[in-house]
């Protein structure tokens, strides 16, 4: 909690072969004349179910970074999708047109993400972090 850690991905084809260019996160004109292709990462509550978009960028040879920064800690879930059907997926177990409102059922790859408090922090019952009993807060310290 409090800081972005980049969690990478591959961009492949179809037959799961990498591809070494990026793939447009944006749908512009300019971008789907290339490729109309486009990833969306999405990070899921475990225990609220909410849902986000995580944002993400292109780094060099088909590598991607997200940057995963949960605003509370627990249990959360990333998704990967590709013109929103999920990546990751089985061939005959590929859900085109899959919503982000039915992530929970998807039986495709995911990455679990515990997010804990920093060192000298505890947390808190709104799964937050603060200062642990009888300390007081001095700025992002205790």
């Amino acid at each position: 909690v409090g800081e972005t850690v980049a969690t990478e991905f591959t961009s492949c084809d179809f037959e799961a072969i990498e591809v070494a260019h990026p793939v447009p996160s944006l749908r512009t004109e300019r971008s789907t004349a290339y490729s109309p292709r486009r990833f969306r990462v999405v990070m899921v509550d475990g225990d609220l179910g909410d849902a986000h978009d995580v944002p993400f960028e292109y780094k060099e040879r088909g590598i991607y970074a997200a940057g995963v920064a949960p605003s509370r800690t627990g249990d959360f879930t990333l998704h990967l999708y590709l013109d929103d059907d999920p990546c990751g997926c089985e061939p005959d177990s590929l859900q085109k047109g899959r919503s982000p409102d039915a992530l929970s059922t998807t039986p495709c790859a995911t990455l679990a993400v515990r997010a804990v408090c920093p060192e000298g922090l505890v947390g808190t019952a709104d799964r937050g972090c603060g200062c642990p009993v009888g300390f007081e807060a001095r700025g992002a310290t205790c």
